[in-house]
């Protein structure tokens, strides 16, 4: 179990930072490499459990880590990204504008289906599925 959590923690790391690195995200590493982080202490978790190794515990620990990290980042962008919003609101993105091409709106106007629209910007990207 915790090579198949390395390998996969290892792919998803080199997916994040491809994808991040492609949208021009500043700090596109460090956001990669918490998300392998993630996934490797998950795989912990998972391994520890399927050897029973204090279940119950191991259970608690995960769900109060979790829940407080899902917290921590639900303050943080609620009390932070107040500004953020306003001027994303106030100034779009061009994407997103009226009549672009790659508006889920406009996309939606055309006759293409919800999937269209998530698959459309991958496209853009250059993420090959």
């Amino acid at each position: 179990m915790l090579v198949f959590g390395t390998l996969l923690a290892r792919f998803i790391n080199r997916l994040v930072f491809a994808w991040l690195n492609n949208l021009g995200v500043n700090g596109s590493l460090t956001i990669s490499t918490i998300a392998e982080y993630a996934v490797q202490i998950f795989a912990v978790f998972v391994a520890l459990e399927q050897l029973n190794i204090g279940t119950q515990l191991i259970t608690a620990a995960f769900i109060i880590l979790f829940g407080s990290v899902c917290l921590a980042l639900a303050l943080a962008f609620g009390l932070g990204g107040k500004e953020w919003a306003a001027g994303v609101i106030e100034n779009p993105p061009p994407n997103l504008r009226k009549n672009h091409p790659n508006n889920p709106l406009t996309i939606w106007q055309n006759g293409y289906t919800p999937a269209h629209i998530l698959l459309i910007p991958c496209v853009d990207y250059g993420i090959a599925w």
